[in-house]
């Protein structure tokens, strides 16, 4: 953020000069600043040129540019262009041939299929997910599918079901060394817990987990 003036000179500057493949780099490494700091307006103003610029192209690149607009979409409520986008991404990871793309960008449908309301259709793209990850020890991404398999299934009243996918997310959470990724699974624990009449042990494990937040 300090350097944001910086950013954008650097941006215009690629522009400009039609340095294409600096311009397209820079864009895709600025999605996660972009959306950590909710320049949304912005950010999807370069993404929308930077996909116009590398239309056609079946690329890591082109498909990291597309979920860094299909996240910014999302958060402007933009739901049939976030899943154009992460559609778009989903089978240009599909032709690469890289399972953890692939299974990130089946997560991602889901969340927009959340963002719509439909739970359902959500858990599917999410188990889809995990599924293109069996055989391969990316944890980070299991347990952040697993936790959103949890949230569906306590949606649908399985919280028993939730809170054995969330003590998985726990176990993981500690291989990983992740407390924000631990609290989350035991706030998340905690909702399960109330949906199953348990307020006494909801609350504790709630306490639990704004302690580590």
């Amino acid at each position: 953020e300090h350097h944001h003036d910086d950013i954008r000179v650097a941006l215009d500057w690629a522009d400009r000069a039609r340095e294409v493949d600096i311009l397209l780099h820079l864009t895709a490494s600025l999605g996660p600043f972009w959306r950590s700091h909710c320049h949304f307006s912005e950010g999807r103003r370069w993404l929308d040129r930077a996909l116009t610029l590398s239309a056609g192209q079946r690329t890591d690149l082109r498909s990291d540019l597309l979920n860094g607009a299909g996240y910014l979409s999302r958060a402007r409520g933009d739901y049939d262009v976030a899943e154009a986008q992460y559609r778009e991404s989903l089978g240009i990871r599909e032709e690469l041939g890289e399972p953890a793309a692939v299974s990130a960008s089946l997560r991602f449908l889901g969340n927009v299929a959340v963002d719509r309301g439909d739970v359902a259709a959500a858990e599917d793209w999410w188990r889809r997910s995990l599924a293109a990850l069996d055989g391969h020890d990316d944890i980070v991404r299991k347990a952040s599918v697993l936790n959103n398999i949890g949230v569906a299934a306590h949606h649908r009243g399985a919280d028993d079901e939730a809170i054995a996918l969330y003590a998985q997310v726990q176990d993981l959470a500690v291989e990983m060394g992740s407390t924000e990724l631990l609290a989350r699974a035991l706030m998340n624990k905690a909702t399960a817990l109330i949906g199953l009449g348990d307020l006494a042990q909801a609350a504790s494990v709630a306490r639990i987990a704004v302690g580590l937040y």
